[in-house]
């Protein structure tokens, strides 16, 4: 999961989880990541042991930026944090705790409206959608070490990386009006020509919430219903089954974090499903009146929530595996747009 921010001040918060019973945050300082005068957005994922920075966005139009590295805003921090900075006109920057190196992709040059970034299961290839130059279409680039590959011809509408399997990335692609969903294979020496398979036609409204052994999970609307509609396909584009009044907010390689708004009920509900049986739920003791508005889940199976608790105030909360179990951190004045754990279970908070 990737955390998109469009503010003038922001502030990222490193968080770890040392053993089951104890979670320690810690403050950083602050980055000149400047951009254009009206707002900034910022992107964001970790590769080797997550970590991040605050950030404070200089209203100018130029990306020079004062030296800078991970190890010296958080000590003892390894890693690197790749981000999308900018609005319009976004630049790619990685940011090493090697204090010798500092942006490591800078001179890419911008890559226009980019959006959705994020990795693969092996934390080597990058993905992220951006509007193909004079029109409304999103066009897909996969990137890695050394080469690249972008798919031009269709608009790219969603996509997602499988859960475990590198390399694997589905698309919800539209050309001409005739919207299919597809699976590409990449290879690491040889991204310009994966492998492609067309799995099903969709409607051109879907989106793809999540990619796993379990099969696709699509989400959408259907205005004859009025609610949301989440549909799992199996791996050859067969429907395994479809539930009404449900979104997928976040998904594991074995679980599914859904939104719930029960049609005889007021307010929503969160739970956590399996793919294989939906009715087989974990219902989250969490406020009704409000819903998640960022979550992500572990390596280990730990699912981070935060959640608004009236007025200005909101709560992060950490269950543990079984779900039964959490620990609370009031997180008072700040909104938590989005989180995403790293692959050595520390993540980071974007407010």
């Amino acid at each position: 999961m990737a955390a998109v921010v469009a503010a003038v001040v922001l502030v990222a918060v490193i968080v770890w989880s040392t053993s089951r019973d104890g979670v320690v945050a810690v403050p950083t300082t602050t980055l000149e990541l400047p951009t254009t005068s009206s707002g900034a957005d910022l992107s964001t994922s970790t590769t080797g042991t997550s970590s991040t920075t605050s950030t404070r966005i200089a209203p100018t139009t130029t990306l020079n930026t004062e030296r800078v590295a991970l190890v010296d805003l958080v000590p003892g921090i390894t890693g690197t944090l790749h981000a999308l900075v900018g609005g319009s006109n976004r630049w790619l920057i990685d940011v090493p705790a090697d204090p010798e190196a500092t942006f490591l992709r800078s001179e890419t040059g911008p890559l226009g409206f980019a959006t959705s970034f994020s990795f693969d299961a092996s934390n080597v290839l990058l993905a992220f959608r951006a509007l193909t130059d004079g029109t409304d279409s999103h066009m897909l680039n996969v990137w890695g070490e050394t080469a690249g590959f972008s798919l031009e011809e269709s608009d790219v509408v969603s996509y997602q990386w499988h859960q475990s399997q590198p390399g694997h990335l589905a698309a919800i692609t539209v050309m001409d009006g005739h919207a299919e969903l597809r699976a590409f294979t990449f290879e690491d020496n040889d991204l310009g020509s994966p492998d492609t398979t067309t799995i099903t036609e969709v409607d051109s409204d879907h989106r793809l919430a999540a990619w796993g052994d379990y099969g696709f999970v699509i989400t959408y609307y259907d205005p004859l219903l009025e609610t949301d509609v989440t549909t799992l396909l199996d791996q050859t584009g067969t429907v395994a089954w479809q539930s009404q009044n449900m979104t997928v907010l976040d998904a594991s390689p074995s679980r599914l974090l859904v939104l719930r708004r029960p049609t005889d009920e007021e307010g929503y509900e969160h739970a956590v499903v399996e793919p294989a049986d939906p009715d087989a739920e974990i219902r989250l003791d969490l406020p009704r009146e409000g819903t998640v508005t960022g979550s992500d889940w572990s390596p280990s199976g730990q699912l981070a929530v935060h959640y608004p608790t009236g007025g200005q105030n909101w709560n992060l909360r950490i269950y543990d595996t079984d779900l039964t179990t959490f620990t609370n951190f009031p997180v008072e004045g700040w909104r938590v747009w989005d989180l995403e754990w790293g692959p050595d279970n520390r993540f980071i908070l974007m407010p």
